[in-house]
């Protein structure tokens, strides 16, 4: 028994086992009675069969998963994942896939309409942030990776400017203490007595005009040069005394330059005060 047989259409060789009697070629050419057409997907182009094509969705099998909407996950099921997931390290290049693949899509976040956050969901926060950084090996991680971080003037100004004459609260105040290893009392390891408030300096320089006494600097000459408010100089060096004849408006250079010679800027600073004000210290 012959192997090969001859099609029926260009005579050329074929396998006994065909069952149309044609070959390849000329199974695709339309003229021919038993031409098989080709169906492909509406939306990938695929190559699919005809029953997915007439009786089905005309789409292949993975088209017809993505269009189709998912049931929202189990607490169980997001549970799991979350397990599955703990402790993962991801390598460079799976990273490096992941943000290709990200590149260009939108955020589902960014036209869903977000609900403000409740006070206890706050506190909630507040909580677990503090214990991330009471970890000593966190804020090692944290130190670490923002070494060697260059900070542009620009955002630097922004930082300063966004913080001038903001006013924190006692409760922020405690939580601040409280995250650095503190009992909860603010400025309590601070060389400055409670006396020494944000009220009372700013009398001062109220008083001084918001001018430098030493080298007549003003307010917005100091912020342009040093991104700060200018300072407050106990005239004795004594910290303790908050009275208002023992405190002089100064800038930074002045206040650091007062630190040596101290009996030549007493001397010089109380000889203004009693000179502007008439009050002999």
């Amino acid at each position: 028994m012959a192997k090969y047989i001859k099609c029926l259409n260009c005579d050329k060789e074929i396998t006994r086992g065909s069952k149309s009697g044609f070959c390849r070629s000329c199974c695709k050419i339309k003229e021919n009675p038993k031409y098989k057409q080709k169906y492909y997907c509406i939306k990938c182009d695929k190559e699919i069969c005809y029953k997915s094509f007439h009786c089905s969705s005309k789409m292949c099998i993975k088209c017809c998963r993505l269009g189709k909407k998912r049931k929202p996950h189990t607490k169980e099921t997001k549970e799991k994942i979350r397990q599955s997931n703990l402790g993962q390290k991801r390598s460079k290049e799976t990273r490096e896939k992941m943000s290709k693949s990200h590149k260009g899509k939108s955020s589902p976040l960014k036209d869903r309409k977000l609900k403000p956050l409740t006070k206890q969901h706050k506190q909630n926060i507040s909580k677990s942030q503090l214990k991330r950084f009471k970890d000593h090996k966190e804020r090692e991680r944290i130190s670490k990776s923002l070494k060697g971080r260059e900070v542009s003037e620009e955002t630097r100004a922004k930082i300063s400017k966004s913080n001038l004459g903001k006013k924190r609260s006692e409760e922020i105040k405690r939580n601040i203490s409280l995250a650095h290893g503190g009992t909860g009392i603010p400025h309590e390891n601070s060389i400055y007595p409670p006396e020494f408030t944000q009220s009372l300096r700013n009398e001062i320089k109220e008083r001084d005009n918001h001018i430098c006494q030493g080298c007549s600097m003003t307010q917005e000459e100091h912020l342009k040069k040093y991104n700060r408010s200018l300072e407050i100089h106990h005239i004795d060096y004594n910290v303790l005394n908050c009275n208002e004849n023992n405190l002089i408006t100064t800038c930074k250079l002045c206040n650091l330059n007062a630190n040596s010679n101290r009996d030549y800027w007493f001397a010089f600073y109380s000889y203004i005060m009693e000179e502007k004000y008439a009050k002999i210290y």
